[in-house]
């Protein structure tokens, strides 16, 4: 089965960088979508937040109100906590 996501969207909040108890960096985003999609033929407005992020993050520095293109993979927040939330395999700043 496929599990990819490619989304463009705007940062609108970004918690402080931490770490793992083996001391991997996890960086953690909020990210809101809109759109307009096309379904049945007819166009729908689509717009949602969703919480991100990312491990390992690489070094380029994001803020909140940049606009990015995400590629990743969307799994449930823990196995006691249903929450979808997108795992971040690619970031970059978009104009």
């Amino acid at each position: 089965m496929s599990n990819n996501i490619c989304l463009e969207a705007v940062i609108i909040s970004q918690e402080p960088l931490r770490y793992t108890p083996s001391g991997t960096p996890v960086l953690s985003l909020l990210l809101e979508h809109s759109s307009a999609q096309i379904e049945a033929g007819q166009s729908r407005k689509t717009a949602f937040t969703i919480s991100a992020k990312q491990i390992n993050p690489a070094n380029s520095v994001l803020n909140v109100g940049d606009k990015v293109k995400v590629v990743g993979f969307l799994n449930s927040k823990s196995h006691r906590n249903p929450e979808l939330i997108l795992h971040i395999q690619h970031i970059e700043r978009i104009e």
